[in-house]
C-alpha cells in the first residue's frame, strides 16, 4: 500500500472527535499565521486541506461547515488594517473563496464515496453479496496473524452444495443462482457479525469462525448445517450440504495451506457419502 493510501486508512480509524480537533486545529493554526504575515501573502490555497479532511472523513455537511469557517477566517486574517467589513470588498471576497471551497469539499466527498463503493465492490460477491475470493483471502490472512499473536483458535468451514448441478439442468442458471444467494442470506442470519461469509467461487462457501475451538465447533456446524437442509427442503431444493469444519490451534505456512487442508476435509465429507460434516484440528 502507498503512503498515501496507509494515511487514509489510518485516517478511517480514527474516531470523530479526533477528526474534528485536526481540522479545527488545521483551521485555527493557518489562520494565526495569516494573521501573522498580513494581508500581502494570502494563504487561502493552504484552507484547501482542512476542508478537504473534514469531507473526506466527517461528510459534506461537516465539510461545508467548515468551508464557511475557512471563509470567514480567511478573510479576517487577510483584512488590512485601514479596512472593515462595512465595504462590500471582504463581503465579496469572503463569499468567492466560500463559493470555491465548498466546490472542493463537494469533490473530496464524492471521490471518497465513489472510492469506498469501488472497494466495497472489490470485495463483494455480485450474485449473493457476501464476501467474495480475495475479501477471504485478506480476511483469512488477518486471522492468521491474530493466531500467531493471541493463541486464540479459529475454525474454518469448508461448504459444497451437493447436487448443485442437478438444480441448474432441470431448473436452469437463474433458479440456480436463487440457490446460492438463499444460503447466503441464511448463513448471514445464523451466524456472528464477527463471523466471515465469502463465496469462494462456483457452488463452494468458506466460513471463518473466530474465536471458536473445536468445542464450540461441534455445537455450530450442526446447528447451520440443519438450518440450511431445512430451508432447502422447505422450497423443494434437492440440494445437501457436505462441509469439512477445520479447527486451527496454529496458523498454518500461509492462506493457501490453509484453503488446502480445508478444502481436503469437505472431499473427505463427501467421499464419506454427502450431506456430512468433517472435523478435525490443525495443530501444525
Amino acid at each position: 500500500m502507498s503512503t498515501t493510501g496507509r494515511f487514509l486508512a489510518y485516517l478511517d480509524k480514527q474516531s470523530r472527535l479526533f477528526l474534528w480537533l485536526a481540522v479545527m486545529v488545521s483551521v485555527l493554526g493557518l489562520g494565526v499565521i495569516n494573521y501573522k504575515i498580513g494581508p500581502g501573502l494570502s494563504l487561502s490555497p493552504f484552507y484547501i486541506f482542512p476542508v478537504a479532511l473534514a469531507s473526506w472523513t466527517l461528510g459534506t455537511s461537516e465539510g461545508f461547515l467548515v468551508s464557511f469557517v475557512c471563509a470567514v477566517i480567511g478573510e479576517i486574517s487577510n483584512l488590512p488594517v485601514n479596512q472593515s467589513f462595512a465595504s462590500l470588498l471582504p463581503l465579496w471576497d469572503a463569499i468567492e473563496r466560500l463559493g470555491i471551497l465548498v466546490i472542493f469539499s463537494l469533490l473530496f466527498a464524492e471521490i471518497h464515496t465513489l472510492l469506498k463503493h469501488e472497494a466495497h465492490l472489490s470485495h463483494t460477491d455480485y450474485l449473493t453479496g457476501i464476501s467474495n475470493r480475495r475479501a477471504l483471502f485478506e480476511s483469512a490472512s488477518m486471522e492468521m496473524e491474530r493466531l500467531t499473536r493471541t493463541g486464540r483458535p479459529f475454525t474454518l468451514l469448508y461448504m459444497d452444495v451437493d447436487d448443485f448441478k442437478t438444480v441448474n439442468d432441470s431448473a436452469g442458471h437463474e433458479a440456480g443462482d436463487i440457490v446460492l444467494s438463499k444460503i447466503a442470506a441464511i448463513l448471514k442470519l445464523q451466524l456472528r457479525g464477527i463471523d466471515i461469509i465469502a463465496r469462494m467461487g462456483g457452488d463452494e462457501f468458506v466460513l471463518i469462525l473466530p474465536e471458536t475451538d473445536d468445542h464450540a465447533a461441534h455445537k455450530v456446524v450442526p446447528r447451520l448445517h440443519s438450518s440450511l437442509l431445512e430451508e432447502m427442503q422447505s422450497l423443494h431444493w434437492p440440494v445437501t450440504f457436505s462441509i469439512g469444519a477445520l479447527t486451527f490451534v496454529s496458523a498454518p505456512s500461509n492462506t493457501d495451506e490453509m484453503f488446502r487442508l480445508a478444502d481436503q476435509l469437505m472431499y473427505d465429507a463427501k467421499k464419506a457419502g454427502k450431506n456430512t460434516i468433517c472435523y478435525k484440528v490443525y495443530s501444525g
